[in-house]
């Protein structure tokens, strides 16, 4: 935006001076601006001001034009016009001899084929962009390449690449860029930085120079990577096992008579599903005793408070009397662990079962857990307002300690599975099924005391509680548990 200020200031001196020398190259930056925030809209305006010029233009104000049109339409999605016009800027280039144009050519023709699926034709001319910047010895050159090469192998992996492969293309991109402080190029594509950043954090790649470029150039992606904690997110929800919000990575106090209505609002609106609230429903679940009129502006006093608390006027929008927390400037534990849940679903019920697979899937897994800490805001458990989704996300636990439990069971991971029973008994004391399944994975794994113990701790727990003991199930796994101590791989039928 700067850039495209001093543009405005350089052409309105140019007005008023006479002097339009430098309009063509000031436009041509403006447009380059444009595109590197990928606003297509504005760019477009640019590149229409300099076609006007263009009959009169020096060959090398034609090749970059060029570029730039190849440039928007490959961001459009315009992927035969895009290939037009990087041919002829390509040609015009080769007739001047202007190696540093082609080579950046040459990465953008790259870009053109791979997102047309011909692999291998953007390899080709992958190859042939670093063959020219080593010509050249442009460090920019090199950069283009190396994200270049680093988004080949994560878009094409699977197929083409392997993941160490990908990771290793992706640590050379970042390192490269930390060294040299690039946080722009030409060709700088949002969507496709953004997707690398993601990636880069998952595997702690050049963790602090990633979150500085993301931070430096806005990044968010199409779909808000709610499964990469570790994003520099404006704002931070955490609700599971506790209550936390975090502004840009460091806590709000979350103490004070003043900051609780405030902060009410954050939890009914996490309570009420978090996007497309009513503020009718808002100011009903803070403010039942209050007056149509007094609800109203203490809700609106809050609101205002609100933002003022988090610095932020866009993270919590209020359009046609809805609220929403936005999804691409925060992040709510609730929406991660959901998310996650999701994916587990799908790749559980798959049938491949090579190692890497079962990575993936232990690795979910494990995140969810990380995720669920606890029961929803256990502080508000007097509010009725937040029992629905208390339950909702309890049981949606209960059902990933089964699934994950089931499935480590039968891939004979005993002692992995002994550890989610045992977290899963921490988040509910009570819950008789998660005992049984630890006394047989301790009876797998030889350990007869510790299953004796589990029962025992059962029997304690729901005699000091409810006063019953364990159901008739939990007493056949015990009595089997006792009669077979010298066959740890048996089980009850």
């Amino acid at each position: 935006m700067s850039c495209i200020r001093s543009v405005f200031e350089a052409l309105k001196f140019s007005c008023e001076t006479g002097i339009h020398l430098w309009n063509h190259h000031l436009l041509s930056f403006a447009a380059c601006a444009a595109l590197s925030d990928g606003d297509i809209d504005t760019a477009t305006g640019f590149l229409r001001k300099i076609e006007a010029s263009l009959p009169h233009a020096r060959k090398i104000d034609k090749v970059f034009y060029h570029f730039l049109c190849a440039w928007r339409d490959l961001t459009a999605g315009n992927l035969s016009s895009a290939e037009e016009h990087i041919k002829i800027s390509d040609n015009l280039a080769a007739k001047i001899g202007a190696y540093f144009p082609i080579a950046v050519n040459y990465v953008t023709s790259a870009h053109i084929y791979s997102e047309k699926g011909e692999y291998r034709e953007a390899i080709t001319w992958l190859n042939r962009a670093q063959q020219m910047g080593r010509r050249t010895k442009s460090r920019l050159i090199k950069y283009m390449c190396l994200l270049t090469n680093a988004w080949f192998a994560l878009e094409h992996g699977g197929k083409n690449v392997s993941e160490k492969e990908t990771l290793d293309a992706l640590r050379k991109a970042m390192s490269f860029g930390r060294e040299h402080r690039f946080i722009n190029s030409f060709l700088w594509r949002p969507e496709v930085v953004s997707r690398l950043c993601v990636k880069a954090l998952e595997a702690e790649i050049e963790t602090e120079y990633v979150r500085q470029l993301i931070c430096a150039r806005k990044l968010v992606p199409d779909t808000p990577p709610l499964e990469c904690e570790n994003w520099p997110w404006p704002l931070k929800i955490y609700t599971m096992g506790r209550f936390a919000l975090l502004k840009e990575d460091c806590p709000v106090s979350t103490s004070g008579k003043v900051q609780r209505k405030p902060l009410e609002i954050i939890k009914a609106l996490v309570s009420s599903g978090s996007r497309d609230v009513s503020t009718d429903r808002v100011t009903n679940m803070l403010w039942p005793d209050a007056e149509g009129d007094m609800a109203h502006h203490a809700f609106e006093s809050a609101l205002y408070r609100l933002r003022r608390l988090i610095g932020n006027d866009v993270a919590i929008r209020l359009q046609g009397g809805h609220l929403s927390l936005d999804s691409r400037r925060c992040w709510v534990d609730v929406w991660a662990f959901e998310k996650l849940l999701e994916e587990i679903a799908e790749v559980s019920v798959s049938e491949k079962s090579d190692a890497c697979f079962r990575a993936d899937l232990l690795r979910r897994i494990e995140n969810a857990f990380h995720l669920y800490k606890g029961s929803f805001l256990p502080d508000d458990a007097s509010c009725l307002w937040t029992a629905p989704i208390r339950k909702s996300l309890q049981k949606k636990f209960f059902r990933l300690v089964m699934l994950s439990g089931n499935y480590l069971e039968r891939v004979k991971q005993w002692q992995k599975a002994v550890e989610y029973y045992e977290r899963a008994i921490e988040a509910d004391t009570l819950a008789e099924e998660f005992y049984q399944r630890l006394m047989l994975c301790h009876h797998r794994l030889g350990r007869r005391l510790e299953a004796v113990k589990t029962y025992h701790d059962l029997r304690d727990v729901l005699s000091s509680v409810y006063r019953i003991t364990p159901s008739p199930e939990t007493e056949a796994i015990y009595r089997y548990i006792l009669s077979e101590q010298n066959k740890p791989e048996g089980r009850p039928g």
